[in-house]
């Protein structure tokens, strides 16, 4: 006979539907804002800061830009500074400061594509680092194409590792080439390494437009190559030679024409997960996301799969973000372009689809799902286009408390108990209880296995 303490938890996840595990919705709203300021088209956490862009900013000149610093207080996101470029030249238009961040440690860089410092249209990176003194984050360098071109769009991209020390930034030019210019750090001076081209010397292929960089490893996705079929390469920086080489070619195993595979990519450990936004399994242009893993020879094709809600037009996959075994993937065109985000487990061979996410207030063409992040336990996911004091002023939204999925007894482990729970749900299964992951109303075999797969 079972003990009161298993019957107490059987009845608690009899009470819980599997597909809402994650509870407590709030929200951030610039605090400053303008007309069409777009907050929320980037966004970068270490868990502790929290770094969000508002690209067209206008409070200050037209479409300059601002960053938007928020630290953890207690559970709670609070606002700390706001950042924004001192303009060169002068008028300091369209610089779109904000369009992309990355934050990690006590670094932070910023792109700025419109920078018109080295040229015009050339862009710039502007790299902050915490006063330890003041607690605020200071601007101690902008970096510079060695050899800048009108409408290079340097910032497009951009990427650091603390740990490391190598920072990366990615320019888009108006013809849709993308080149990588890699700095590293070393006794407090960033030097800039040599640029990385496009490996198979294809051009428009937008290569570097979604980058991300993990220790010595850094991947790049290059969405239109090879007619839009895309592709996401992996590098190796060789401390030897102060160089990025060429590890690996990741592609889409896709039947469809020009799915833009690489779109957004995420490294975590050794899992890739890579967006195709304009890919899907019938729906056309539903999208979809590819996990990688590398099993110590190289990268192996996983697993490709969508939202359970996806449907034709949503561009599931134009975000993704990969940290601890969990997988957030955008989805902005759903529903009238309301959008939506999925959550998933990706601890196994397979992404396990743990909910649905939705924006508790969303608004047509609001582009929910247009960034998406993990930090520590929470996700944000940013709404660019909502109209809140001002129209089309942008939204982040914050979903806490990620629960492992299959943790059927909420101890943060999967373990013999678990299996212990599912098997006491064995068969007909009222309400979808947190058992029966695959939603059929019945706890049963399959349950099983995903839950083995998963352990």
């Amino acid at each position: 006979m079972p003990s009161k303490t298993l019957i107490f938890l059987l009845s608690a996840v009899c009470s819980l539907s599997w597909v809402t595990p994650l509870h407590g919705q709030s929200s951030l709203s610039p605090t400053i804002s303008t007309w069409n300021d777009h907050f929320g088209d980037s966004i970068s956490s270490d868990g502790i800061w929290l770094a969000v862009g508002a690209p067209q900013d206008s409070s200050e000149a037209s479409l300059r830009g601002s960053v938007h610093i928020y630290w953890d207080n207690g559970g709670t996101w609070t606002h700390h500074q706001r950042l924004s470029p001192v303009p060169v030249p002068e008028s300091g238009e369209n610089i779109f400061f904000g369009t992309s961040v990355s934050l990690d440690g006590d670094w932070l860089v910023i792109g700025a594509p419109g920078d018109d410092e080295s040229g015009v249209n050339a862009g710039a990176a502007h790299v902050y680092q915490i006063n330890g003194d003041t607690g605020f984050w200071e601007e101690t360098n902008k970096l510079f194409s060695a050899t800048p071109a009108t409408n290079d769009h340097l910032g497009t991209s951009v990427s650091i590792d603390s740990n490391s020390g190598l920072a990366v930034v990615g320019q888009i030019n108006g013809f849709g080439t993308g080149v990588l210019h890699p700095w590293i750090i070393e006794e407090g001076t960033w030097s800039a390494l040599e640029s990385i081209s496009n490996p198979i010397g294809e051009t428009n292929t937008k290569f570097g437009v979604s980058i991300d960089l993990e220790g010595d490893t850094l991947i790049a996705g290059a969405p239109l190559e090879e007619d839009g079929k895309g592709s996401v390469w992996v590098l190796t920086f060789n401390t030897n030679q102060n160089v990025f080489d060429i590890s690996a070619r990741l592609q889409p195993n896709s039947d469809v024409q020009a799915p833009h595979f690489g779109t957004s990519v995420d490294i975590s450990g050794n899992s890739i997960v890579a967006g195709s936004p304009h890919d899907g399994n019938g729906e056309e242009n539903g999208g979809a996301a590819y996990l990688f893993r590398n099993n110590g020879s190289g990268w192996i094709s996983k697993d490709k799969f969508e939202g359970s809600s996806t449907t034709a037009g949503d561009a599931f996959g134009s975000s993704v973000h990969l940290a601890n075994n969990s997988v957030v993937v955008g989805a902005p065109f759903h529903d009238t372009e309301i959008g939506d985000a999925y959550a998933f487990d990706v601890t196994g061979s397979t992404a396990v689809e743990i909910i649905q996410l939705l924006p508790f207030d969303g608004i047509a063409d609001g582009y929910f799902g247009r960034r998406c992040h993990i930090a520590n336990d929470s996700i944000f996911v940013s709404s660019l286009a909502f109209s809140h004091t001002e129209l089309h002023s942008g939204k982040v939204y914050i979903y806490d408390s990620i629960v492992m999925f299959g943790d059927l007894d909420f101890d943060n482990d999967r373990d013999i108990e678990d299996l212990l729970l599912l098997i006491s749900f064995w068969g007909p299964c009222s309400n979808s209880c947190a058992a029966d992951f695959d939603q059929n109303g019945e706890v049963d075999i399959n349950d099983l296995l995903t839950f083995i797969q998963v352990w």
